[in-house]
């Protein structure tokens, strides 16, 4: 029958506790998300919105749409500060500056926009 080496175990263990260690430090990130919901005056969710979310210190940037919910998310962001804003044709544009993105963290960005009013003008002779 073999005899185990005490060492030799030891050994083993360090390996595999480092194997291990090494695995998870790469799976860590340095990103957040931001996510949040726009709507009208009226508290109706509005679909189609193109949101546009800038990195103000890298420029990075990404450009999310709500869905039928009004509601819109963008994951894996770079850590920092960022603009934001919402868009809709026939409504106006709301827009936020600093907005904070930390580490592994969801940052919530409401927005509420107002229809464009226009005026129509006619002239006749």
């Amino acid at each position: 029958m073999a005899s185990r080496h005490p060492a030799s175990c030891f050994v083993l263990v360090v390996f595999a506790f480092l194997v291990l260690a090494a695995g998870s430090l790469q799976a860590q990130t340095v990103t957040g998300t931001m996510q949040g919901r726009v709507t009208d005056r009226s508290g109706a969710s509005l679909p189609g919105v193109t949101v546009t979310i800038r990195n103000l210190d890298i420029g990075l940037e990404r450009v999310v749409t709500t869905n039928m919910q009004g509601f819109f998310s963008a994951p894996f962001l770079p850590v920092g500060r960022y603009r934001v804003s919402a868009e809709l044709s026939g409504f106006g544009t709301m827009a936020r500056q600093n907005v904070p993105v930390n580490l592994n963290q969801t940052t919530i960005q409401d927005f509420m926009i107002d229809p464009a009013i226009s005026e129509t003008i006619t002239v006749s002779s």
